[in-house]
């Protein structure tokens, strides 16, 4: 009896191994079946993952070098350039050239000037 008893137990084992196996392959089996099935319907519907957001234009003028914008741009930073140095140049400079600047400079009326005429 102990022996028939053992013997079934280990029958019962292998049973249901069986299933768990036969199961796994099912859904394995079903979950093939309908990625299959979902990529047909596409196929036919002439679906696809990827879609165009708008259609691409074609550009007719290069984007770099702009033939407009570099001559401006370096207009612009030459004559940015020049005033600047101009400016720092009269800021330092440390001669009076008219009796004006005397004038403003010193606080007090300038009463004479003396021209040097040698031409």
């Amino acid at each position: 009896m102990l022996a028939r008893l053992d013997g079934a137990t280990g029958r019962t084992a292998d049973l249901e191994r069986q299933l768990r196996t036969a199961t796994d392959n099912y859904q394995l089996y079903a979950k093939k079946q309908e990625e299959a099935r979902i990529g047909d319907e596409l196929d036919q519907k002439k679906i696809t993952n990827v879609a165009l957001a708008e259609k691409p234009i074609p550009q007719r003028t290069p984007s770099w070098p702009n033939r407009r914008l570099i001559p401006a741009l370096g207009l612009f930073l030459a004559l940015f350039v020049s005033f600047t140095i101009v400016f720092i140049a009269e800021l330092l400079r440390d001669t009076v050239h008219t009796p004006g600047e005397l004038e403003l400079l010193t606080m007090v009326p300038v009463i004479a000037t003396f021209h040097n005429n040698r031409s």
